[in-house]
């Protein structure tokens, strides 16, 4: 079952969440774009569980050096780029279905 996980040294619901990150990320990108007022919703949830999960594991792990020093950053980083948008893109006139 280890080459199904993206990790076997966390719980499984860690797996399952970043499991899901394969399907909601595009989503978000794609709602972002369609629908702006819920995309900015659902990636700055997205994210927040991200980082806060990903800084979670990180400290508990000892995630230090490598590839594993570039990824936290990056996506705090993005964090901070979904937050600065997020007021614009919820201030955009919903679509004719109501967003």
């Amino acid at each position: 079952m280890a080459g199904r996980l993206a990790s076997v040294r966390v719980p499984l619901w860690s797996n399952v969440f970043w499991t899901m990150l394969v399907f909601l990320d595009p989503l978000a990108a794609v709602l972002v774009a369609l629908r702006p007022r819920l995309g900015a919703v659902l990636a700055l949830l997205v994210m927040v569980a991200d980082v806060a999960i990903n800084s979670d594991w990180a400290c508990r792990l000892g995630a230090s050096g490598g590839v594993g020093a570039l990824v936290l950053p990056a996506q705090a980083f993005f964090l901070g780029v979904v937050l600065a948008g997020f007021p614009m893109l919820r201030a955009l006139q919903p679509d004719a279905r109501g967003a």
